[in-house]
């Protein structure tokens, strides 16, 4: 007799789902299922799956209505994650992570913090799309110059986007 055994890694994150937001003591209480869904997000390629997107959904309502974290997404984010629109849900998650972990942290920490995970999201085999921004942020990040990378990208941006 041949037994045959299957162990699934699945999180299960669907409780996510029925979670109620509505007032600041219920985001405090689960800042701790944010970081968590942060986490999976940031550490699963990029296709979809049952946890991915009850993670993505919980992140998006979080960052949409939380009283004390206010996220912006500027042109040259917009710019960075064109052609992986997928990564606009790790930047809310990250920054808001980011907000919850470091009290007061300054947007251009914050955004530092960001792209180092972008890098290293980029690096692994996540199905992040190569594109222009992705490549160069890698090559930034493999010489250890991703502040100034960042500085550049936005300036570029900036400059691409004047009306």
């Amino acid at each position: 007799m041949v037994f045959v055994t299957s162990i699934s890694f699945s999180q299960d994150f669907a409780y996510l789902d029925n979670i109620k937001l509505s007032k600041k003591k219920d985001f405090v209480k689960h800042e701790a299922d944010l970081i968590k869904a942060v986490d999976f997000i940031m550490s699963t390629p990029l296709e979809e799956n049952e946890d991915r997107s009850a993670c993505g959904r919980f992140i998006i309502v979080f960052a949409s209505n939380c009283p004390y974290i206010t996220v912006s997404i500027n042109n040259y984010i917009m710019d960075f994650i064109s052609g992986n629109e997928d990564l606009l849900v790790g930047y809310l998650g990250l920054s808001m992570k980011n907000s919850i972990n470091n009290k007061g942290i300054s947007t251009e920490k914050n955004n530092e913090k960001i792209f180092a995970e972008f890098y290293i999201y980029a690096k692994g085999e996540n199905g992040v799309e190569l594109t222009d921004h992705v490549l160069s942020l890698i090559e930034a990040g493999d010489s250890d110059a991703i502040n100034e990378w960042i500085v550049t990208f936005q300036e570029e941006s900036d400059e691409k986007n004047k009306l």
